[in-house]
């Protein structure tokens, strides 16, 4: 008899067909795989990829009920479960309606009661863990005792991906004490040839993909004009921005940005200082800034406080350190911070880049200092000092310095320029992420080391 796995949402063509690749994959197992979607364009990813026919969930909710048990009410605190979907529209002034989430979230729990009654369910599969439909679908196994696994892409990027029972990001599985990697046996050779490229390929599966993006305008058209104009669909988006409030913002960001550049107010990577402090942005919108950081919430703010404690540093240690800062990739066209860089403009010690080599930039930096961005992985790889102001699963003592009292940050900045790093244990470390942690593949390629996943899979079915 074949076992039921369910996919949650794809939520993007590229994790669609990703989901598509290890479907086709758990049917060689003896996997019978059912696909939630949310939109044409990912019925259209799954159909192409012969995955069999999913729910198609703005049609199949409407019949569902939206008032909950007593039981599911006591089991479903939807305020926190919807928590990141809320907050992400909120700091990015998306107008939404909160009711019509809820009445939709408690649609979707008897959704799945009613499919676990029918079908059994014996796996769950969701991409990440924070938006609406994944929190929801992660507590639904938990109450009904159903094995998970959350993907989210690699640590080790393009060729590893991330496959845990537990999380992701610092809710992920990874061990939070020294202790667990002092029997980790790191391999050099190992290390430096495959930290940047595939091992194992002799197990790799990958599905024959197929390009479906000509269908993407043809599907969002009919997906509006059954939703809004016949209203025979639910409206079941997590993200609320309008593509006409898109396409301004972008254009209007660009132009804000142009004319920062031909004002000089940022500076060039050759111009980069002899002692500085390295501090990536964030994405701001990022659930590692919404969920992950207690205190720091936008990088405004985090600005502020890095600049402070830098000039206490200087002062008290008498230093001339400098501070370079760097937008993130992702929200340029998306977040202006164009009244941020005028205010310290005049700041001798502190520099603002909106572009460059993130990797040049930080090698040639004296200390990396990050919220929780991947960045601080990436710092560890080149064996730089690193300090982690919010919730990290690599800020561990002996890894990195772990700071959440930022009133006395510049002795941290002490300690961490003072104090050499302990490469054996960052060694085990990364290694244990890149071969025990991580598996092998390239998700938006839809490949994936087959005997890893099953080896996974096993794990949380134990």
């Amino acid at each position: 008899m074949n076992k039921n796995c369910l996919f949650v949402h794809a939520h993007e063509r590229d994790k669609a067909i990703f989901f598509s690749s290890v479907s086709n994959y758990l049917s060689t197992q003896g996997y019978e795989s059912i696909h939630l979607t949310f939109s044409r364009l990912e019925e259209a990813v799954y159909t192409a990829h012969n995955v069999k026919k999913p729910y198609f969930l703005p049609k199949v909710l409407k019949t569902f009920s939206s008032e909950l048990n007593e039981n599911d009410k006591r089991n479903y605190d939807l305020e926190k479960l919807l928590y990141y979907t809320f907050e992400f529209n909120k700091i990015n002034h998306f107008s939404y309606n909160k009711q019509e989430m809820l009445i939709n979230a408690k649609r979707y729990i008897n959704f799945l009661n009613k499919l676990n009654s029918d079908k059994k369910l014996e796996l769950i599969i969701s991409w990440n863990d924070t938006f609406m439909f994944d929190s929801i679908s992660k507590r639904f196994a938990q109450v009904n005792n159903i094995p998970v696994l959350i993907f989210e892409a690699g640590i080790f990027r393009p060729y590893t991906i991330t496959v845990d029972g537990k999380g992701v990001n610092y809710g992920n599985s990874v061990p939070q004490e020294m202790a667990a990697y002092k029997d980790v046996q790191f391999h050099m050779n190992d290390y430096q040839e495959f930290l940047s490229s595939i091992k194992d390929k002799q197990h790799i599966f990958q599905s024959q993909t197929k390009n479906v993006g000509d269908t993407y305008l043809k599907e969002r058209l009919v997906d509006y004009v059954n939703r809004n104009i016949f209203k025979r669909e639910l409206k079941l988006e997590v993200i609320f921005e309008k593509p006409t409030n898109k396409i301004k913002r972008v254009i209007s960001n660009k132009r804000k940005n142009n004319k920062n550049n031909k004002n000089n107010i940022h500076t060039k990577d050759s111009e980069l200082p002899k002692d500085y402090l390295f501090v990536p942005f964030q994405v701001h919108d990022d659930s590692q800034i919404i969920m992950n950081s207690d205190s720091i919430k936008s990088m405004e703010q985090l600005v502020e406080i890095i600049i402070f404690q830098l000039d206490e540093y200087n002062r008290k240690h008498n230093k001339d350190l400098h501070v370079v800062f760097k937008e993130h990739p992702a929200d340029q066209g998306r977040v202006d911070y164009s009244s941020l860089y005028d205010k310290f403009k005049n700041h001798t010690h502190v520099n603002f880049l909106t572009s460059g080599n993130t990797n040049e930039i930080l090698q040639k930096s004296n200390l990396v200092v990050t919220i929780n961005s991947t960045v601080g992985i990436e710092a560890l790889q080149n064996y730089k000092p690193v300090i982690t102001l919010g919730n990290s699963y690599y800020g561990i003592d002996g890894i990195a310095y772990k700071c959440s009292n930022y009133k006395n940050l510049y002795e941290v900045f002490h300690k961490a320029l003072t104090q050499d790093v302990d490469r054996e244990a960052i060694n085990k470390f990364l290694f244990y992420l890149r071969f025990s942690y991580q598996i092998e593949g390239d998700w938006r390629k839809g490949i994936f080391n087959a005997k890893e996943l099953q080896d996974k899979i096993n794990a949380v079915l134990a």
